[in-house]
């Protein structure tokens, strides 16, 4: 199976146009993005390990692909000449190729989108009368298709230059790649494990280099007063959590926040009253 095999399939059963057609039509449009999505990757095999590559089902290469670098989604074409000058551009350049992908926000919204129309409408979407006549769903499928058609017209596989920044998960111990525009303007950093989903944020150090944070507090045991630190995105009232050393349970049960007056760069922290803490 490859993309291109993938690609005809598909035109062929839109063009059937019975519903179940359309089903199968959706499933090989699908992967079809990840025969390209994975070929784009792999064209970068310089900044990411193998090892990690080899373990990347779809949706983690999917979101690799569409957050690691602003350029991976910008279309290019290359030339190249001898200098009539040194300097200066040749004035007989000689067209060399062209490098077409796709945008990120498309890559994620329509392999998504395409996913949802291989499964039976939930019970949700039958109450609600939110399913899509067969010419909707045809007409939909037709436009994805020539997108893609679109894509493999150029003939520059990888597109991507950046430098990246690698660290092992401190929940699931898998590799986490990250690029540096990333860090630079997000600098919110997720673990590409889709049972894991670790989040981190970046910060540099005294010798200007980058270092990574697992964002999470740590909570003091009740009982014997061991660390124990929980992952900010649990965080919430109701829920429990076992300390490592005693096994005491311990359950969230309100939400404090303190505040302070800022003066002269100095902070003066007024903690929150009994009746304040118990809101």
């Amino acid at each position: 199976m490859n993309k291109r095999d993938c690609l005809e399939r598909a035109k062929q059963l839109i063009s059937d146009s019975r519903p179940e057609s359309l089903r199968y039509a959706a499933l090989e449009l699908r992967c079809c993005i990840e025969a390209i999505t994975y070929e784009k990757l792999k064209s970068s095999s310089s900044r990411i390990p193998q090892s990690v590559l080899n373990k990347w089902q779809p949706p983690q290469a999917i979101k690799a692909l569409s957050e690691f670098e602003p350029n991976t989604d910008k279309g290019f074409t290359m030339a190249f000449g001898i200098e009539d000058e040194p300097g200066k551009r040749s004035n007989n350049m000689q067209f060399f190729g062209e490098h077409k992908t796709f945008k990120g926000k498309w890559l994620n919204k329509h392999y998504h989108k395409l996913g949802n129309l291989i499964h039976f409408p939930s019970i949700e979407q039958q109450k609600a009368k939110k399913i899509k006549s067969n010419e909707e769903i045809q007409k939909y499928l037709q436009e994805v298709l020539s997108h893609i058609e679109d894509i493999l017209k150029g003939n520059i596989l990888g597109g991507w230059i950046g430098q990246t920044y690698t660290f092992k998960c401190l929940r699931c111990n898998e590799p986490v790649i990250v690029t540096k525009y990333k860090v630079e303007k997000a600098n919110d950093i997720e673990c590409l494990n889709p049972h894991c989903k670790a989040e981190y944020h970046a910060e540099l150090n005294d010798k200007s280099q980058t270092e990574f944070y697992l964002k999470a507090t740590k909570f003091d045991c009740i009982e014997c007063g061991n660390k124990i630190e929980i992952e900010n995105r649990k965080i919430k009232i109701g829920m429990q959590f076992r300390c490592d050393s005693c096994g005491t349970l311990h359950e969230m049960f309100q939400r404090q926040w303190g505040y302070g007056k800022v003066e002269s760069q100095q902070i003066t922290f007024t903690p929150p009253n009994d009746k304040e803490a118990t809101d």
